[in-house]
């Protein structure tokens, strides 16, 4: 019984976040959204990898970077208790 109470708390305190930054007021209609799938480990503690803002955007400037684990990400963290946890990080950058 204990077991299925810590499960059940551990599932209800692992959910999807979202950590969103943005620079300044661009016109939405005069940007362009890219999206990368950034693979981390152990809650999110190592990422073998980045996302070269410069290179995505081409020399364009940044106007907001936004990373969640949502979906599929959260089934496969949940599945792998952790220890896998893909992220979502959408770039938008001017035109």
């Amino acid at each position: 019984m204990l077991r299925a109470v810590t499960l059940l708390g551990l599932l209800a305190l692992s959910g999807c976040y979202t950590t969103k930054m943005h620079y300044g007021g661009v016109n939405p209609s005069q940007t362009a959204n890219h999206m990368r799938l950034q693979h981390t480990f152990f809650w999110g503690l190592i990422s073998p990898g980045s996302t070269d803002l410069g290179r995505v955007c081409r020399g364009e400037s940044v106007v907001a970077v936004r990373s969640q684990i949502a979906g599929l990400g959260l089934l496969a963290n949940w599945l792998t208790v952790g220890i896998y946890a893909p992220v979502t990080v959408t770039v938008t950058c001017a035109r």
